[in-house]
């Protein structure tokens, strides 16, 4: 029996050497080569597990005849399912318990990052909180010392000037005392009390009227034609030798009548009898006192008529009044009248003012007192000189400018108030020109481009 060379191969079951040999000449048949593991547990085994081929070799097969005829060798160790399946269960539990401990050591380390971050954030937070509020003080410390400084400059400065405007007005006031001081009629001289600003015409209406002389005062509108009258009776001398006499007044007006100054009749309720109802006028006329007809150029011209006879003759008819048909004029009466005109009709600031007749004009001949604006006067409502000097700055450009628009002593006296109040030059402007409806082109003239720009606004 002819030998073959041995040949090497590894054992699929257990991992030991299998030898070809032609000892196993009971399994060889043809070109059947059976491979023999040389491990002691193996080498019984089945051909068919325990063959193995080599590379280009095919696996030794015996015929179904040869196998059916082989006896079956003995079986190897065998491992059953649920073996399996609990060493898989084993492992995995294993392999969770790894994975569940590698997950808290990571999710232990994200909580000390997060909060070695979070520590780390509040930290800064702290430090540019204590940064902001260092910057804070120190802002609000530099704050306090610049107002407190302005203030102290302010405080100073104001000073100075209230003491410089009290001794204007301290300066003023005694001049105009010693101007007016005294005051000469034909038959005796007047002194009168000290103390009181008066306008520069007074001294002229009060010699007039302290010579029982009606007067008429005229002028541009918010002179103070009013208050000068009013002065003049408070001062007029009475013959019972007592100073200062009735005052009594009337607005002139389209709407002012005859019955105004000679009085109406109201009836009894009781009897049915007329009851006659004095006037003012009537009061003045017969008991002495001045008496003011106001805006006395916008009344009715025919009612001026009526009124020459009281003022020529003495006398006034007084038809309602029955027991008394006529009224005697008392020594001591005055009509002092105030207008905007001379009595020749309306012009281009005042359209409305009536033409008196030649007549009523006569009975003030010689005795028509122009009033202009009244620098002591405007002086005392106006006791801030530099706020005094641009609004007559502003008068005199709106009579150069010749506009239809007037700047009072009344106006004058209102912007004081205004400025005391806080307003500044362009609110003060704008109720003087926009607020009473003047174009932009008239208070440009007035008032200059630069305030005009702010009160109007861009063009």
């Amino acid at each position: 029996m002819a030998m073959t060379a041995t040949r090497k191969a590894a054992c699929p079951r257990c991992g030991g050497v299998i030898q070809q040999g032609a000892a196993i000449e009971a399994f060889m048949q043809g070109e059947r080569r059976l491979w023999a593991c040389a491990t002691s547990a193996c080498r019984n085994a089945d051909a068919s597990d325990v063959a193995s081929t080599f590379p280009g070799e095919q696996s030794p097969r015996m015929p179904k005849t040869e196998a059916a005829s082989q006896a079956a060798p003995p079986a190897g160790p065998v491992v059953s399912l649920p073996a399996i399946a609990a060493s898989i269960r084993e492992e995995a539990m294993k392999l969770g318990k790894i994975l569940g401990t590698a997950l808290d050591e990571g999710l232990g380390e994200i909580r000390e990052s997060t909060r070695q971050m979070m520590d780390s954030q509040e930290r800064l937070l702290r430090v540019e909180s204590d940064r902001r509020e260092a910057k804070l003080a120190s802002d609000t410390r530099r704050l306090e010392e610049t107002l407190s400084s302005s203030i102290d400059t302010w405080d100073l400065s104001f000073r100075e000037e209230m003491t410089r405007m009290e001794k204007g007005l301290t300066a003023l006031a005694e001049s105009v005392r010693k101007s007016v001081i005294e005051v000469r009629t034909p038959t005796v001289t007047y002194t009168l009390p000290e103390g009181v600003v008066r306008h520069e015409v007074f001294p002229r209406v009060f010699r007039l009227a302290a010579a029982g002389m009606d007067c008429l005062v005229h002028g541009p509108a918010g002179t103070g034609k009013t208050h000068l009258c009013k002065q003049v009776a408070e001062a007029l001398p009475c013959q019972d030798g007592s100073i200062g006499r009735r005052f009594g007044f009337i607005t002139g007006s389209p709407g002012v009548t005859e019955r105004h100054f000679a009085g109406t009749t109201t009836p009894n309720i009781q009897t049915g009898e007329a009851v006659f109802t004095g006037t003012e006028f009537i009061e003045c006329f017969e008991k002495g006192g001045v008496f003011l007809i106001d805006e006395g150029d916008n009344m009715d011209p025919s009612v001026w008529v009526s009124l020459n006879a009281a003022l020529a003759n003495g006398r006034m008819p007084l038809p309602l009044r029955k027991d008394a048909p006529f009224a005697a004029r008392h020594p001591d009466f005055i009509l002092i009248v105030s207008a905007n005109t001379t009595g020749g009709g309306a012009d281009r600031m005042y359209s409305a003012r009536a033409k008196l007749d030649a007549s009523t004009v006569d009975r003030f001949a010689g005795c028509m007192v122009p009033m202009g604006y009244s620098d002591a006067v405007e002086a005392t409502v106006c006791p801030d000189p530099d706020l005094l000097t641009m609004l007559r700055g502003w008068r005199q450009r709106i009579a150069d400018s010749r506009l239809e628009r007037i700047l009072s002593t009344r106006f004058v006296a209102r912007a004081y108030l205004f400025r005391k109040m806080g307003d500044t030059i362009t609110q003060i402007a704008a109720a003087l020109t926009r607020d009473a409806g003047w174009s932009r082109d008239e208070a440009t003239l007035v008032i200059g481009q630069e305030i005009a720009k702010s009160v109007y606004g861009d063009a």
